[in-house]
Parts: C-alpha cells; structure tokens; sequence
C-alpha cells in the first residue's frame, strides 16, 4: 500500500523534472586558466566542488560551471569544508591561518603562537570550525606543539603534544593524532579538548613520528592512521582502520603508501603520489584502475597509470591524475574525475540490500524527511539533475545487483 502511494505522488512530480544529464562515467578535467595542472587540496562532500592550488592563484572548480579564481591571499590553500563553501589557507614562515567564504572574503585569524611545519589548517563540515598545530611556549624557555582549534575564537585541544591536523570531521572530533613511542595506542583530540586513546592491535615499539598520516569520516565514525611500528617480525608503516561505534582497531595491511582519506562508508583511499589503493571494508585493497571499473567508470583508452588522490565523502567520486596520451607519442599528466552511483545502503543503517532503504528513498524523493539522520543525498546516479526519475530507475537497477544508469 505505502508503495503503491508513493508512486502516485512520484507520477505527480514526474511533468515537472528535468531531463537526465550523463551520469557514472571518466571525465577529464580542464587545465587551470592560467594554463598549469591543477594541484587538488580538497572535495567537497557529494564531490560537486575542488579546491585547488595553480601557479599563480588558489582556485574552485564546480560541477557545470569549472574553475573559478580565488582572490590572492599571502598563503597557500589548505583544506575545504564538507559543504565546499569555506577554504582556509595557512603559512609557517609568518605564522598566518585564513578563512575565506563568498560574503566574507580572505580574514585572517588570530592564532596564539608559532605555527608546526608544514603548516596546515583543516576545517570541519560547515566551515564554522578550523583546527591547526601551534608550538606552546611553557616556562622557563621551553616550547611543546599542541593542537588548537577555532569556532569564533582560539582554544587549545588538551595537554598532549599533537605534531600535527590533516583532517577533521562533522564536530571537529578526532582532528589530530599522536603516537604513544613504545605504547599500543593512538591519541586523538576533540573539541572538548580531552584526549581520546585509539588502542592499536598490534604489538611492539612505536615511532613517535610528525609525518604521520591519518583521516576522519565526515561522520566521525572512522578514523585512519599510519604508523611506523617494529615488531619481530615485520617493520612499518602499517595503516589502522578505528571504528568509533564498535571501539575496536583493525590493522589493513603494510601499504607502500600512506591513507588519505576514508568516507562515512569506511573507503579508505591511499596514494603517495607514485602508487595508491582503495580499500573498501571486507575487501581486499585495489588498483584505481579496478575500483572504477567495477563502478561504470573505467579509464578509457590512451589513459595510464591512473592515481586516484581524493575521495569524496559519500563515496561517489574520485579525482586523481594519470598520464593521457593525447597525440602519437605525446604525453602529458591530466587530472580526471569519476563520478558513480551512490551507496545502496540510503539510510546508512548498516543493511543492505534492504527494503527500509527502497522506503527512505521514495520518501525523500518525494521530499519527506528520512527515518534516519544519515539518508543519501537524492541524486542518486550523481549527474547532478534531481529530482529525477532517472535516480529512482538507477537506485533499483543497483539494488537488484544491475549497473548504475
């Protein structure tokens, strides 16, 4: 009965729709306007706008209008918010963190000591937090780096020493970690500014190091980390999956490259710039090649040694670099982008497949509210026309086991 309802208020809002654009698919992406290859920062949640740093400015590339200058700013770009409407820009030689939005503009923030190398500024979902590493003084004449974040004003994260923050998440939780030299745990620090232990499931002696590299869901419910660990019988580094609902750490494997990024899915994407997998939860890691291919997206022909760099956070687009032959015996590297469906789990309840997601997805279709907090956003097919009933064709095709349309 509740489907048979449904469908009659869908045929209802069917004249009114638009017409299905291209959906899942490989797409190069053009070179910046000042002619250099875009160095990627950031995506944005549902992968519909970059962050990227060129020659001569910061830039943001959205989906249907391309890339946009930013106005200058005496500092490189670091990171953008979930929502793609807030960038921030830091620099270690002068001490200096910037936020930028469209009303606003470049402000420059108050920050109460010297900056950690490589400077770096993250900033949660919405833009309204920022968190950076800052050496403390503590007397007589001594210093210790600690974490620190911004909601309107600076206040410091906790009493441990955080070297660095690469990512944060939805609340700014989780947004730095340490390594306990010799412990089996992980440290990581919230806006309450208590320090959270991340137990790690492997035993031996832990190399505190500041190149460590770690990455938080945007729902906060995972958290990935990178340490180099000898044990007797293997050396490091070895990337740790946490999952913040069940409390437990998992060891992936020994990468020859460290993780990136993980989405509120549990993708982990991992790249060092010459090599890179995806791992996806109970699979093994992959080429980007292979995780493309198995999405509707596969590199096309006279692409090679495709490198995926970003993932976005609902898992539906990737961005990377590969090397595009685009003449007999020319080569150049070329940033893509590859879009596919959404996950089929629309509720983000944990089941799937599952009818409840057929339900949720009709109802916020048709523009109710989701039984949960966490639903898909409606574009389902990601080519970025909704509400259409092509998402409704696709979502079933993907969920009786078909491709996505």
């Amino acid at each position: 009965m509740f489907h048979r309802l449904m469908a009659c208020t869908l045929l209802s809002l069917i004249a009114t729709l638009p017409c299905a654009a291209q959906g899942a698919g490989f797409f190069p992406l053009e070179f910046l306007p000042d002619g250099s290859l875009p160095q990627v920062v950031g995506i944005s949640n549902d992968g519909s706008v970059l962050l990227a740093q060129g020659g001569s400015a910061a830039y943001l590339w959205r989906r249907g209008t391309g890339w946009t200058a930013l106005p200058p700013v005496n500092a490189p770009v670091t990171d953008l918010s979930g929502n793609g409407e807030v960038v921030s820009a830091a620099r270690y030689t002068n001490s200096s963190v910037f936020r930028w939005t469209q009303a606003s503009g470049w402000q420059q923030l108050p920050e109460p000591d010297q900056l950690t190398p490589p400077a770096s500024a993250v900033l949660n979902d919405d833009g309204s937090r920022m968190a950076f590493a800052v050496y403390h003084p503590f007397p007589p004449n001594g210093s210790s780096p600690r974490a620190v974040f911004w909601d309107g004003q600076v206040r410091t994260l906790g009493s441990q020493p955080f070297y660095s923050i690469q990512d944060a998440g939805r609340g700014l939780s989780y947004c730095a970690i340490r390594y306990a030299s010799g412990l089996n745990t992980a440290y990581g620090a919230g806006p309450s500014g208590s320090a959270v232990s991340l137990p790690l499931p492997i035993s031996g002696s832990y190399v505190a190091t500041d190149s460590a590299s770690h990455a938080i869901s945007s729902n906060g419910r995972y958290v990935i980390a990178s340490v180099v660990v000898y044990t007797p019988a293997s050396t490091g580094p070895f990337t740790f999956f946490w999952d913040s609902t069940s409390g437990v750490s998992t060891m992936l494997s020994t990468l020859s490259s460290l993780p990136r990024a993980v989405t509120s899915g549990g993708i982990v994407l991992s790249s060092n710039g010459q090599f890179g997998s995806i791992h996806e939860p109970q699979h093994q890691p992959v080429t980007t090649d292979t995780f493309l291919a198995l999405r509707g997206a596969a590199v096309p022909a006279y692409w090679n040694s495709a490198l995926a760099q970003f993932i976005s956070d609902d898992g539906a687009t990737v961005v990377g670099t590969a090397t595009h032959e685009y003449g007999l015996g020319q080569f150049r590297t070329e940033l893509w982008i590859a879009r596919f469906c959404r996950p089929v789990d629309f509720n983000h309840d944990g089941l799937f497949p599952d009818t409840a997601d057929i339900d949720d997805f009709l109802l916020v279709f048709a523009g109710s509210p989701c039984s949960t907090t966490e639903c898909e956003f409606i574009d389902f097919n990601n080519d970025g026309l909704f509400p259409d009933t092509l998402d409704i064709d696709s979502f079933l095709s993907v969920f009786s086991g078909g491709p996505c349309l």
